[in-house]
């Protein structure tokens, strides 16, 4: 099981230059893109404001970096369109990728988003738009 924390790079500044309305259109295009990129089985959760969580099921690490990766670069050149205006956006992913739990294990899976949390801060502030796997000795508690 792996979990990514996502968030939209600046969306204040999106809101406060185009307007809430045009705020509230890309995270429903947003979502719409996380439904398609993602498989039925996982889970997508707009987790408050700009950010989403996704929980995803039978991923080994190193697939799950890459379909971050390739979801990112997607975002990054996707032009939304609102009203006359055309507005980029990028994404800061945190990645906390785990091979198994079961169900008395609840514990670890909320200390694992915590770790995707931490690892979306190390992306943040390494210059945003960017994927972080979690990572104990850089992403410290």
């Amino acid at each position: 099981m792996s979990f990514a924390m996502m968030d939209i790079d600046f969306f204040k500044r999106v809101n406060d230059t185009y307007g809430h309305a045009a705020g509230d259109m890309i995270l429903r295009e947003l979502g719409k893109m996380l439904a398609s990129a993602f498989r039925k089985s996982d889970i997508i959760i707009r987790y408050g404001g700009e950010e989403f969580l996704v929980v995803l099921f039978d991923i080994m690490p190193d697939k799950c970096l890459k379909m971050m990766e390739d979801l990112r670069r997607e975002i990054e050149i996707r032009t939304f369109k609102y009203q006359r205006h055309k507005i980029k956006i990028t994404i800061s992913i945190g990645l906390a990728c785990n091979v198994l739990y079961s169900a008395s294990e609840y514990g670890d899976l909320l200390q694992s988003i915590k770790n995707a949390d931490k690892a979306l801060y190390v992306a943040k502030e390494s210059g945003r738009n960017r994927v972080e796997m979690y990572q104990p000795e850089k992403n410290p508690a």
